[in-house]
């Protein structure tokens, strides 16, 4: 379940995604010149199955304002999606989007670049290749449309491992004072409609702390670069199976015995069976 993520902030050397640019196929454009606003990218390839508070993903969709969906798109109806809501929670007015789930979101909030600024690969080998999705060089609506920040969504095949990672560029000021940074729970294609389980942070510097109570929508400064962000479902500690219920019998001879375990078990979880000759 979300809640057996384990949060941790860390520096770690940005590097860049080395395949080119892609162009929006979805969203709007504003400002003429190739400025881009609210654009987003359907459809994009993970590489391989990655794993995601007990579902299985191997696309997304990701929207220009630096937040993806994982195994959803958006439909050709929906143009804004610049008012970070990881809750769920605005239900009228701007804001109440009602977007798909679950979501990742390194820094959303309403992002705007001069053209194409995103692109993505996966590196390595099986079973230990990495995905890599880059908002490359972008800015913020009202305060400049490119030179302030570069983000990275970055997923781990086999630990399943998400991190958020940053190169600051110049200081901006988001729209509307709104940012958010987080993931979210709940699943299922757009609209959604009640509160969904998330995890937010409460800032932006070398050591916030997360939230599964507080969405907090208007984080103030920019990510240093070199700052990450890492989401763990491997934690340390006694994990919690929740109820595991078996059938058994003494067989003499060769029998079948069922298992039953919850529907979500944390990754750390193992079961093993043992036999006795007695």
């Amino acid at each position: 379940p979300l809640s057996s993520y384990c949060f941790s902030a860390l520096t770690s050397t940005y590097t860049h995604v080395s395949s080119s640019l892609i162009t929006p196929t979805s969203g709007t454009t504003w400002g003429g010149g190739g400025t881009y606003d609210d654009c987003w990218y359907p459809s994009i390839p993970i590489g391989f199955t990655f794993h995601y508070n007990c579902d299985s993903f191997t696309n997304m969709c990701a929207s220009q304002n630096c937040w993806v969906v994982l195994g959803q798109t958006l439909p050709g109806s929906v143009v804004w999606t610049f008012d970070n809501d990881l809750s769920n929670t605005v239900i009228s007015g701007v804001g109440a989007f009602n977007l798909p789930r679950p979501i990742l979101a390194p820094l959303w909030s309403d992002i705007m670049s001069s053209g194409d600024c995103l692109r993505y690969e996966t590196t390595g080998s099986a079973p230990n290749r990495v995905f890599k999705l880059e908002w490359y060089n972008i800015g913020f609506w009202g305060s400049s449309s490119s030179g302030l920040e570069s983000v990275e969504l970055i997923l781990y095949e086999g630990t399943n491992v998400i991190e958020f990672a940053y190169d600051f560029l110049s200081s901006g000021s988001y729209a509307d004072g709104l940012c958010s940074i987080g993931i979210t729970g709940g699943s299922g294609a757009y609209p959604q409609s009640g509160t969904q389980p998330f995890w937010s942070l409460n800032g932006t510097g070398s050591s916030p702390t997360p939230s599964m109570t507080t969405d907090d929508k208007t984080l103030s400064g920019q990510p240093a670069s070199n700052q990450v962000y890492r989401w763990d479902p491997n934690c340390s500690g006694t994990p919690t199976p929740g109820t595991v219920t078996v059938t058994d019998s003494a067989e003499c001879t060769s029998y079948t015995s069922t298992l039953s375990v919850p529907t979500c078990v944390p990754m750390c979880i193992t079961f093993q069976w043992q036999s006795s000759s007695d």
